[in-house]
Order: C-alpha cells, then structure tokens, then sequence
C-alpha cells in the first residue's frame, strides 16, 4: 500500500497508512523506509528524508547496504554532505554503489579532493569500481587539473576492458579537454568509445576549438551530422566560438541557417547569445539585432554584453550605451563582467553621465567590489577627467591587481600627474602587487612626458634585474625615444647595436627626427640607411634626412637630397606626403649621398 502511494507520489496518505501500521504494532522493515526515501531523494526532499532516518534509528532498523546506500544517496543530492559522511561510516559494511554513491556526492559538492580520496580509500577496501565510479573519478580529476592521476586510472580502465564504455570515454574527453596540452590523447580516446554520442562529438568539437584548429572543428561538426549523430545547442553554441576571423563568418553563417531551417532556432539563449557575439564581433550589427530580437523572453546579461562589446569594437560607444536602459527595463540580472563592458562604453566616449549611472547600478547589485567593476571605474574617471573620483575607486579596493595599478597609473599620466603616477607605481611593491610588462610601458611613457631620462633609465633596468621581466620591442623604443629627446645620442647608438630587436621604421624615424634637433649627423645618416633598407619607398624618411642636412649646414648634400625628392615625386617645400615606389638601385643612390 505504501509503496503504490509513493509511486502515485501521495506523501501525505502514505505516511497516514505508516502511522496507522505503527500504531497497529507493526515493526517496519528497511525496505518500508527505502520506499519513503527514494521519493525523498527525487524531490530533494531533505528534512523529510531526515525525519524517514529518525524514524528508521527509533524503530532500529538495521542499516543493511541499501538503506544505508538510500540514504547517502538523499543527502548527496540534497548537499548535505556532513549527513552523508556520517551515514556512510555508520557501519562497515560497503559496496561499489555506496563508494560511487559518495564519489558522486562529492563531486557535485565541489569536493575533488575528498572525492579522490574516496576513491583510494574504494581502492584499499578491494572493492571493484563500476564504469559509473571510474567516470565520477575521472570527472574528479578534469576539475581538479589532475591528467597525471586520469592517466593512470584510464590505464587500470584499459586492463579492465572498459576503454569502449560511453560514459567513462566521455569523461575522458572532458577531461583531456580541459586539462591536456594537446590532443593526442583526446583523439585516441574518441577513437576507442564504442558508439561516441552528442556528449563525445561535442567535447572533441570544444577541444578542437579550444587548440585553434577552427577549420577542423567544422569538419568534424560534418562528420557528426553525416552518421546520424545531431548536434544540439551546446554543439552549435561551442562551434560558433570557434569564428574568430573575417573568413569563419561563412560557416558562422552556415550554422545560422542549420538552426533556422532545424527545429532548433536561435530562440535558444545560448544559442542567440553565441550569434550574437559572432556577428556583432564583425561589425554585422544588423544581424547581430535581428537574432536579438528572437530570444524577447530570455534574454540574459551575456545577451546585453555580447551586444555591446561587438559595439564597443566598432567603436560605436553610444550606441552600446543606449541599450542600458533596455536592459534595465527588462530587468536583467547583471554580473560584474556585463557592467564592465559598458563602463567601457562610457570611458571610451568620456560619456561621464551613463558613467555615473553605471556606478550607481554597481552600488545597487552589490558587484561595484567586484575587481573587473573597479578596474572599469577607475578607468571611467581617469578618461573622463575625474581623476579625483577615480583615485576615491581605488583607495576603496581591498585587493589592487596589476591591472588596477596600470590604470591608475595612466589615469594620473593623461592628467598631468606625473610625480603621482610614478608615486603610485612606488607603491606596487609595498601592497606585493608585481608589474608587468604593461606597467613599465606605462611608467616610461611618463619619464618620457616629463623627461626623466635617468628615472626611465632605472626603470627600464629593474624590469630584468629586478621584476624577471623580459623588455619588449616597445620598451626599447620609448627608452630610444627618452634619449633622443635629451640628446643622449650617442647613449641611444649603444642600445641600438645591443638591443635584441632590429630597428623598426617608427624607430628610425623617431632617432631620425631626434638626429635632426640635436645635429647629430653621423647618427643620423646610420639610422636613415637602416630606415631605407627597410622601406625604400618611404617618403618621410627622406624629408627628414634633408632636414638634417640643412640644420647642420651641408647644403650641397641637402640639394642633393632635394633633387633626389622631385625625382621620386616628394615636394620638397610643402613636405607633403607622395606615393613613392623605389627599387634597389634608386636605394643605392640614396646610399651615395649618405657616404659622401
């Protein structure tokens, strides 16, 4: 009778007819409360599966494997795994459905570690895993970044003979997915699945795109779909990531049209959002509101973001910025990430108003803490002028990272604040924050504002000697620039033969121009020739080797030059810009009159 009221899910007449059995002297059994507690385990029903389990010790019924299993099974699932670890160490008695009940719980606990130790405990009890326990563990180990231990249990999985089974080659996937370095392993493992299912094309799919092997993810989306196996709309939403390029926004396009002629339709959020991000990356607004206007009902904050970064890249601020007031009308949960992207709106349009705004709905969601939320703030101010309400944002900050501090930084340099930025970059060290090699981009930037040559000097230094930091083809060229501005010259020519990066056309031009100012004649022509072998049909390279010539007074060379510049179709007294295309010989005239 119980047991058909359970089935009919009647709780309430069920336990009617338990009370009237106790009352009538009847001792109930196991079974009567593994009845009560499979439908409490359904429903997650934990307080009525405790008071089944008070019920069971009053009437002291013995804990056997299945009572006992039941039980675990209801507290692992209702997150009660204190319940759970007390239950399973009731008694002595174990099995593989108790351990993998346990494992199981754990994992969705978020407890890898106690789940692994569950495991070797299994392991030293001499009870044999089941195809569910080794899929749970190996579950464990991809969250857990441990593929040395998957490794080793997919060894003792082979020596069992269950290397074909779905669920455990399906966890195997997941976790060389996440967790490898390249795909050998993955690709024999999705080789050896008996029957590999949407869950195993879909992982191999993920992994694909994940390596940047974009091209072969849509061969085997093909090949999925060509034995029967459909995609469904994690398949496609994983796919779409893998359009990063002007020439993936084809088979973007492909997949669109897969959903709309399907039963699927971009109607599914995830779906929607990942179109949505693809055409709104590549400027195709128009598509990127149409699919937008599918998902009315379920549009979330990815939705909004989506929208608005592909804005933001097209540089269209104000347009991501008026869609706030959409979102705030349908009341969309935001998430730190989400608000992020549209300060970024606001600070990218020194829009200080929506700013605000946006500072005021971070106040109110609770997310203004979150680092991502800071970071956009400070960056907000800085932008729009309001230095003082940027520098209130950080000294709000429990924990500045490096990119707050580069922020902070740049803010105080566009402001004027030179001494305070390189202050604030004093400061890095005492809160343990290490820069970057951003951070040094930054601060030689402001020693270049304020020429500082030998602050820029040190700096440049102590990101070897000090931060392990490797310089930058970027860092060399502010330095070089730094000492050109002060006529160091002869500084910046030692750094030129020793640097680990060959000269660029920006730098020649920048030494080039400093050469000019300062005079330096010998420098000059050595940096033009380099500048030349790089881009011959350069005008402004010649303009300012002429300009050189005529400040240090050889005016027969810059004549020379000058008539070299009409050859070429460069106009020497205006300096404008020509198109100019030279071959190796034309280069070599310039080279007679730099050895002349």
């Amino acid at each position: 009778m119980i047991s058909c009221l359970l089935e009919a899910k009647q709780w309430e007449k069920a336990v009617g007819v338990y009370n009237n059995m106790i009352r009538s002297s009847i001792r109930p059994t196991e079974f009567t409360f593994v009845k009560f507690l499979s439908l409490c385990a359904s429903h997650c029903w934990d307080q009525r599966g405790k008071m089944i389990h008070s019920q069971s010790i009053r009437h002291g019924v013995e804990f056997g494997p299945i009572l006992k299993t039941m039980l675990v099974n209801i507290y692992c699932k209702c997150g009660d795994m204190t319940y759970a670890l007390r239950v399973f160490r009731l008694t002595t008695i174990y099995d593989v459905t108790l351990f993998t009940c346990m494992v199981s719980g754990l994992l969705k606990a978020r407890k890898y570690e106690e789940a692994i130790s569950m495991f070797r405990e299994m392991d030293c009890s001499d009870i044999s895993p089941n195809s569910m326990t080794y899929a749970g563990i190996i579950s464990a180990c991809a969250s857990n970044m441990g593929v040395h231990l998957g490794k080793q249990i997919q060894s003792r999985i082979i020596k069992v003979g269950l290397e074909y089974d779905l669920s455990i080659g399906n966890s195997l996937l997941n976790l060389y997915n996440k967790c490898a370095t390249d795909l050998g392993d993955l690709m024999c493992t999705f080789h050896q699945i008996n029957g590999p299912n949407v869950v195993s094309w879909t992982t191999l799919i993920s992994a694909l795109v994940n390596h940047g092997q974009d091209l072969e993810a849509f061969t085997k989306l093909s090949e999925m779909r060509a034995i029967g196996v459909e995609p469904n709309s994690y398949t496609l939403s994983t796919i779409l990531k893998s359009c990063n390029s002007p020439e993936t926004l084809v088979d973007a396009e492909k997949v669109h049209a897969y959903i709309i002629k399907t039963s699927m339709d971009s109607a599914d959020i995830s779906i929607g959002n990942s179109l949505i991000h693809v055409y709104s990356r590549f400027n195709r607004q128009d598509d990127a509101w149409v699919v937008f206007d599918t998902i009315p009902l379920q549009r979330d904050a990815v939705t909004y973001t989506s929208l608005a970064g592909g804005l933001n890249k097209g540089g269209l601020y104000k347009n991501a910025l008026d869609i706030v007031p959409l979102m705030m009308e349908e009341a969309v949960k935001v998430d730190g990430h989400c608000i992020a992207c549209f300060l970024s709106a606001a600070a990218n349009s020194a829009a200080l108003g929506p700013g605000r705004q946006l500072h005021c709905l971070s106040v109110k969601t609770g997310l203004e803490s979150a680092i991502s939320v800071s970071n956009s703030l400070l960056d907000m101010y800085s932008k729009c002028n309001r230095i003082e309400e940027a520098k209130g944002v950080f000294a709000g900050m429990k924990e500045p990272n490096v990119v707050t501090f580069n922020g902070l930084i740049s803010g105080l340099i566009n402001n004027g604040l030179i001494s305070e930025a390189l202050l604030a970059f004093e400061d890095m060290s005492l809160v343990g924050v290490k820069p970057d090699q951003i951070t040094f981009v930054v601060v030689l930037q402001a020693c270049n504002i304020d020429a500082l040559v030998d602050v820029g000097i040190e700096y440049f230094k102590s990101m070897r000697e000090i931060y392990g930091l490797d310089q930058l083809s970027e860092h060399y060229k502010l330095l070089l620039d730094l000492l050109g501005r002060a006529g160091r010259l002869e500084e910046a020519a030692c750094m030129v033969e020793t640097m680990p990066y060959a000269m660029d056309l920006s730098i020649c031009k920048s030494l080039l121009g400093w050469c000019r100012l300062h005079k330096n004649l010998v420098f000059g022509e050595y940096v033009a020739r380099k500048g030349i072998e790089l881009e011959p049909s350069d005008p402004s390279l010649y303009r300012l080797l002429g300009g050189l010539y005529d400040v240090v007074g050889r005016h027969d060379l810059t004549e020379q030059m000058h008539v070299l510049m009409r050859e070429k179709g460069i106009r020497v007294p205006e300096f404008k810009s020509h198109s100019l295309i030279m071959n190796q010989n034309q280069a070599g005239q310039v080279n007679m009159i730099l050895t002349h």
